[in-house]
């Protein structure tokens, strides 16, 4: 021990301090030889990879927003969420509830593009990869096969139904009431006050768009508030191709759900007398509908414009004296009492064609429990397109418009398209989010291509309902006319 002791002393230590930078060299060459044969047999573990800019760091609170909650609006949302269940989809509406309650006809082919897009889902293998998402799906086109069965719904029906589903089976948020209202202006959010809810004055309550892009950031704004709606007018979209193709006379009321059909003899007689033909869709009663269900009809009439005009009379607001208001206009529309009270001869001429029709079912429409929550109204049958449906706004947001917002048609026309409209929007955004992931910064600079494609199928889409729609009106219009010459020579003799 002594001797080795004595060499390292003696002779190794010496050298070493002697030779200090080649030992040095030599110390520095090993480490380089030891790491790069470390590097070429050891397998390194992945690094894991850099995550996306999360909603959370960017101050996101949803996905996708939807402004207004009408029978369009609900069809969106919960077609959205069922097709991107990994979107987080919130509903805003002024309205605390739903209150829709005619009747619309149904076409086949709008409800199936719907469920021609929910089964093209069920197929992808790479997209339906849970029982969960399968089940959704189902669930949701089954609703629609239904829609389709029953041809006449009231669009209140439609809204509960699709509401409850969204909230619980979907886990869609939805926000009701004037605190989750959405205006273009400060002065429609005062107006809407003033002529809706002058009870309940909404003063700073509701959002303004812009501000409502800066509370919710979200990526995808669907507008479908309406005829008026207040997101068209934030995008400086006007209505453009504006038509009326006629003027119709729009009655509903609810009434006993075994109410009987007119018969085929009665309604022609009907037609000579007031020298037109008119339509009305009932909605079908739930099975197993008790006495006291009741059903809401909706009845259409053509008329010319002096008519129109005769019914639209300015009385005194009841509720706000010194105000003035149209009577026979959507907000205001008559009740067959006031109405067969009023002198005009034009409203005499309808009430007593109203009143044969009611005796045709067999109805009093002075019987609480025949006749109930009945409103009569003129309107114009209008059509007009927005000038934009989809636009990337002030690199906030993508806005898409659909329903009313985007087009307006006649009667149930714009149910239908707004149906078809539905289809075409959900699936540019499934395709939109199938490659931007929700969670990652967008490009809000410009549009993307499948928004696009919406806005061009919005286009289509209007200029082809509007074609069935004038076709339709000329139609009618031509029986019309061939029902006068027929039937005036006769009643010119009986009167004589």
């Amino acid at each position: 021990m002594n001797s080795i002791y004595s060499v390292i002393s003696e002779r190794a230590f010496p050298w070493v301090v002697k030779n200090a930078p080649l030992v040095a060299g030599g110390v520095a060459a090993a480490g380089i030889l030891a790491g790069i044969a470390y590097s070429f047999f050891h397998k390194p573990t992945p690094a894991a990879p850099q995550p996306i800019e999360e909603e959370s760091n960017l101050g996101k609170r949803c996905d996708l927003a939807v402004v207004g909650v009408g029978p369009i609006g609900i069809v969106l949302a919960c077609l959205i969420k069922a097709l991107c269940p990994h979107l987080q989809v919130e509903a805003f509406d002024k309205r605390t509830t739903a209150t829709r309650e005619h009747a619309l006809r149904i076409r086949s082919d709008s409800i199936g593009e719907i469920v021609k897009l929910l089964q093209d889902a069920l197929k992808d293998e790479t997209f339906v990869t849970s029982a969960t998402i399968r089940n959704k799906l189902e669930d949701l086109m089954r609703f629609f096969q239904r829609l389709a069965m029953r041809r006449a719904i009231p669009t209140l029906e439609i809204e509960k139904n699709l509401e409850s589903y969204a909230t619980e089976d979907l886990g869609i948020k939805i926000h009701r009431g004037k605190n989750h209202g959405v205006w273009n202006t400060a002065a429609a959010r005062t107006a809407y006050a003033d002529q809706v809810r002058k009870e309940e004055p909404i003063g700073s309550d509701g959002y303004l768009f812009d501000e409502f892009l800066d509370e919710v950031k979200p990526t995808l704004v669907l507008g479908t508030d309406g005829a008026h709606s207040e997101i068209r007018q934030a995008l400086n979209a006007t209505k453009i191709d504006q038509a009326n193709l006629g003027r119709l006379l729009e009655l509903k009321y609810t009434a006993p759900h075994d109410i009987r059909s007119r018969k085929l003899l009665d309604k022609s007689y009907q037609a000579i007398i007031s020298e037109g033909w008119d339509f009305e869709t009932f909605s079908k009663p739930k099975p197993g509908a008790l006495p006291s269900d009741r059903i809401r009809v909706t009845l259409h009439k053509f008329i010319d414009e002096n008519v129109h005009q005769a019914l639209l009379i300015p009385q005194q607001d009841p509720q706000q004296p010194g105000d003035e208001i149209i009577r026979g206009s959507s907000k205001y529309p008559w009740s067959f009492k006031d109405l067969k009270n009023e002198k005009n001869p034009h409203c005499q001429m309808i009430s007593n064609h109203l009143q044969m029709y009611f005796s045709n079912h067999h109805l009093d429409p002075k019987n609480p429990d025949h006749i109930s929550k009945d409103r009569i109204t003129t309107i114009p049958i209008a059509v007009y397109q927005s000038s934009s449906s989809a636009e990337a706004y002030k690199n906030k947001a993508f806005v898409l418009l659909g329903g009313d917002s985007s087009s307006g048609m006649g009667f149930e026309s714009g149910f239908n398209k707004g149906l078809r409209e539905a289809a075409a929007c959900a699936r540019a955004v499934k395709q939109y989010f199938e490659h931007v992931p929700p969670r990652a910064k967008h490009d809000f600079s410009k549009l993307p291509p499948e928004f696009q494609k919406y806005q061009e199928e919005v286009v289509a889409i209007y200029k082809n309902e509007k074609r069935w729609a004038q076709a339709k009106q000329f139609a009618l219009n031509v029986s019309n006319f061939c029902l006068k010459c027929i039937t005036r020579p006769f009643k010119w003799i009986f009167n004589s």
